[in-house]
C-alpha cells in the first residue's frame, strides 16, 4: 500500500510504500521519527547524487544538524519512481563526478 507520493526534482512521482517504510524503520530505526523530513528531502534536497552501485539510483541529501539525511530512490520512468531506503550519514562524498544536482542559495 502506498503511504505517500511526492515529486522529485525531476518532477517524477516517487512513492513510499508501507513495505518500504517498514524496511527503513527496521533497518534504520534512527529515522523512524523523521518521515516528514524524508518527504522534504525528496522534494527539496540540498544535493542529489548518483549511486556508485547503480546509475539509475539517486540519493537525495539534506543537511540535518551535523549530518545528512539520505533518501535513496529510483526514477523508473518519467511517471513512476519509488523510495528504496533512508538513513543518516555524517560522511558524504560530494565531488563533481557524483553530484548531479545542487541547491543554490
Amino acid at each position: 500500500m502506498i503511504i505517500k507520493i511526492v515529486k522529485s526534482k525531476n518532477l517524477v512521482p516517487i512513492r513510499i510504500t508501507d513495505e518500504r517504510w517498514t524496511h527503513i524503520t527496521e533497518n534504520h530505526p534512527e529515522v523512524s521519527d523523521f518521515f516528514e523530513y524524508i518527504i522534504e528531502c525528496i522534494e527539496d534536497p540540498d544535493y542529489i547524487i548518483r549511486s556508485k552501485k547503480d546509475e539509475n539510483t539517486l540519493i537525495a541529501l539534506r543537511q540535518f544538524h551535523n549530518k545528512f539525511i539520505c533518501v535513496v530512490y529510483k526514477e523508473i520512468t518519467p511517471e513512476d519512481g519509488f523510495v528504496v531506503t533512508a538513513y543518516f550519514s555524517k560522511k558524504i562524498n560530494l565531488n563533481k563526478e557524483n553530484v548531479i544536482w545542487q541547491k543554490h542559495y
